[in-house]
């Protein structure tokens, strides 16, 4: 089993390449559950992303949250995924 900072980069390719459809929804809704969690290691997530060159994943995965106003699945209304959002976009960065 990949560690959750591996699992996420792993989302993000399966995002990028199945954004809108209903799988993609399902990767975002996947990747949104890993940065919730709060042992989520950032500083790990970062150094696979530099060591691999994987910049545009944090690009891409920005965008999508940045469009994204309420993920139901995950009971982030329109007010709580706001809170959400600048958490995870600031790590994003």
């Amino acid at each position: 089993m990949p560690e959750k900072e591996i699992l996420a980069i792993l989302k993000q390719k399966a995002l990028i390449s199945r954004a809108n459809t209903v799988k993609g929804r399902k990767d975002l809704i996947d990747l949104v559950s890993l940065f919730v969690l709060s042992d989520f290691d950032w500083d790990k997530y970062h150094q696979i992303i530099s060591q691999y060159q994987l910049s545009d994943y944090l690009q891409f995965t920005g965008e999508i949250l940045t469009k994204t106003t309420k993920i139901e699945e995950l009971d982030l209304n329109i007010h709580k995924i706001a809170k959400f959002k600048k958490q995870i976009l600031a790590n994003l960065q």
